[in-house]
């Protein structure tokens, strides 16, 4: 949910759904608002914090082990391909949608796949502070 600027996800709106196996996050209608100035904050070193669905339970694991691990995560981040998701903006542009906002949500996650390590520590951050 930080990842993607997901203001909407609270305790009082987990929208999860849960298999025997799996849990389903959904309900992303405010993903990516306000990417343009989330960038900005990140590129002065902030993280525009938003409510994370788990950030109590992580905040908890991290006082008692004094570690929380974002190992794979950072790899993933850093390993984000977004090709199919420029090509996507492009084919609705072609279609004569607007798809200014999409560049920048683009733009942003262009930057955390570059700077993973550094989005990283600043979500360890907030889970610390």
């Amino acid at each position: 949910d930080t990842l993607i600027l997901n203001e909407d996800r609270k305790r009082i709106k987990p929208n999860i759904l849960k298999s025997e196996e799996h849990y389903f996050l959904i309900d992303h209608d405010k993903a990516f608002e306000g990417s343009g100035h989330a960038l900005k904050l990140l590129q002065n070193g902030n993280l525009n914090y938003y409510h994370h669905l788990f950030f109590e339970i992580l905040r908890t694991e991290e006082r008692k082990l004094k570690l929380v691990r974002f190992e794979t995560f950072e790899e993933y981040l850093r390993l984000m391909n977004l090709r199919t998701l420029k090509l996507q903006v492009q084919r609705l542009e072609d279609l004569g949608f607007a798809v200014d906002e999409c560049y920048d949500w683009i733009k942003y996650l262009e930057y955390i796949k570059s700077n993973s390590s550094i989005f990283v520590t600043l979500l360890k951050n907030s889970i610390r502070s």
